[in-house]
């Protein structure tokens, strides 16, 4: 499901799914009802164009174009050998669309510019493989647990996440948070795209989004509603009717996928062995909590698996290096304990007579460590930190209605704007929840949607730093 939001003329998102890659049949605003999804799986596919006047459109329809036309013509052909091979399928659309864009561009000068961020994920064997340019994102939204975002975003925010200068909650409200590192489009960099693995499980919910959706809901809203409406299309027009609500400053697109069957298609080993997985700069609890597992399970899996005929795991969804943070370092933390798990509990359906009782013990350790991080809350950032950036996302947003406006409101727009200005001056007296006030009364009386959110964030924090101060 797509909407072009509130403020934008048009829309430049474009997406397309295919549910069974057998019959190359393949649907755009449609839903589908999945019985088999076919040897070759099923592939969804979301662009998120950029570029001015229509040429972001253009460079989302290439996009869709060129990877349904890569699939199309090749999978017939393509024999999946392991996760690399698939890795390097994916990487091979990506890179088709990212030329098919460039020879367009070439021949027509009126969208010169244009680009697209691009997010495609494959189903296959009961599992997801994921591969991304931009900042479009895949979440997972697993039976009993929390919302989990499988790709990592390539922008400027996430960078500064990365190197420990930002949470994720700060970017969330950071002026510079559209700013992208990798896109498909561009002459002077050839996309370097993300990948992920993530075997799945009945009763799961994949999410494909825009950052029309996901640059205005928090996670924990998102999650909520899609636990809230079971019906696909009740939920997808539940996220984009609160997306507008926050706003609407972006096009939003929307694809969900539910986990209904399981399928069981036979891979052939890998012929290289799969090399080490390190994870780097891991702060907070994570890092003790990775420690701990990896200690457990290299002292005693060799005795767990003694015995039991079992292929190696073909899940890599690690670099081979990386540094990560606070909530970022958790959710990766958890993604590895997950596909441990799975793997695990797969070995042990098809050794039920053969399995020692520590193997269970070693089960129920990582069930209990998910459990933990799931309950985990990280220590609380810097409050002031946090407000300057809240207050740089309303005073964009108000740049940004001042251009627009030849209203009345235009005085009203310069005097916040000088609120907004003594607010920053003032974060660390007395005089800041003072600001604050003004601030949320000048939001009423503005009556702006795209202002709506931020300042609502503002007021969660005047609730505690500012408790008992006199109005």
């Amino acid at each position: 499901m797509t909407h072009k939001g509130l403020v934008r003329e048009h829309n430049e998102d474009n997406h397309a799914f295919c549910p069974n890659l057998n019959q190359k049949i393949w649907f755009f605003y449609d839903s589908v009802q999945v019985t088999e999804p076919g040897n070759s799986g099923a592939l969804m596919i979301l662009a998120d164009g950029m570029g001015g006047v229509d040429a972001g459109e253009v460079a989302s329809r290439l996009t869709i174009e060129a990877i349904t036309d890569y699939f199309s013509t090749r999978i017939a052909g393509f024999n999946v050998t392991s996760a690399n091979s698939i890795k390097d399928f994916l990487f091979g659309s990506i890179m088709s669309a990212h030329k098919h864009i460039l020879n367009y561009a070439k021949e027509n000068q009126f969208v010169s510019g244009m680009g697209t961020t691009l997010i495609i994920g494959w189903i296959y064997n009961n599992t997801l493989y994921l591969a991304w340019c931009g900042d479009s994102r895949c979440y997972i939204l697993p039976k009993d647990a929390a919302l989990i975002q499988l790709s990592k975003d390539h922008s400027y925010v996430q960078e500064l996440i990365d190197k420990g200068k930002l949470t994720k909650e700060q970017a969330f409200y950071h002026p510079e948070n559209n700013i992208i590192t990798q896109s498909l489009g561009d002459p002077n960099h050839e996309p370097q795209p993300g990948f992920m693995v993530r075997p799945l499980r009945i009763n799961e919910r994949i999410l494909f989004c825009s950052d029309g959706l996901s640059g205005l809901l928090h996670d924990h809203e998102i999650q909520n509603l899609l636990r809230l409406f079971t019906d696909q299309k009740e939920c997808a027009a539940a996220l984009i009717d609160k997306a507008n609500e926050a706003g609407g400053t972006d096009n939003i697109t929307i694809i969900l996928c539910d986990i209904l069957m399981e399928t069981n298609i036979q891979i052939p080993e890998e012929k290289k062995k799969a090399s080490g997985k390190h994870l780097f700069g891991i702060r907070y609890f994570a890092v003790l909590l990775l420690m701990t597992v990896s200690f457990f399970l290299g002292l005693y899996f060799q005795k767990i698996m003694h015995g039991i005929n079992t292929k190696p795991s073909e899940v890599n969804n690690l670099p081979d290096s990386m540094t990560v943070s606070g909530n970022d370092a958790l959710r990766m933390v958890r993604i590895q304990l997950e596909n441990i798990k799975y793997k695990l509990d797969s070995i042990k359906s098809k050794n039920k007579n053969q399995m020692p009782s520590a193997f269970n013990v070693f089960s129920q350790l990582i069930e209990n460590a998910i459990r933990t991080i799931d309950n985990t809350k990280l220590s609380e950032y810097d409050t002031v930190t946090h407000v300057k950036f809240i207050l740089g996302k309303l005073r964009y947003e108000l740049e940004a209605l001042k251009k627009n406006s030849t209203n009345p409101k235009l005085s009203e727009y310069e005097s916040f704007s000088t609120l907004i200005d003594n607010a920053l001056k003032h974060l660390d007296n007395t005089n800041f929840c003072n600001y604050l006030d003004s601030i949320a009364k000048k939001v009423k009386i503005l009556n702006e949607n795209v202002l709506r959110n931020p300042i609502n964030e503002l007021m969660k924090i005047k609730e505690t730093r500012c408790k008992g101060h006199p109005k």
